[in-house]
């Protein structure tokens, strides 16, 4: 994930491949997916967000956006 990070930060964007079925048929597993970062404060209800969770990586849709204490916040 480090790695992953790094390019990112490099580059600005980079790209991996969808595996799983969660997101069907909205993304199908083997897709290729273009991860850009952007502020939370610029995240909409509809776009798909991309987050890790230990060595793994989830996308998932934002249902709700928000803030609560001056903090940002979303929900999938």
């Amino acid at each position: 994930m480090l790695e992953l990070e790094k390019v990112l930060f490099k580059q600005g964007q980079t790209l991996f491949r969808a595996q799983g079925h969660c997101m069907h048929p909205s993304i199908k597993q083997g897709e290729v997916l273009q991860i850009t970062p952007l502020p939370l404060e610029q995240a909409a209800v509809g776009d798909i967000a991309v987050f890790r969770r230990q060595d793994s990586l989830f996308a998932h849709r934002i249902i709700e956006q928000g803030a609560k204490n001056g903090e940002p916040y979303i929900i999938t």
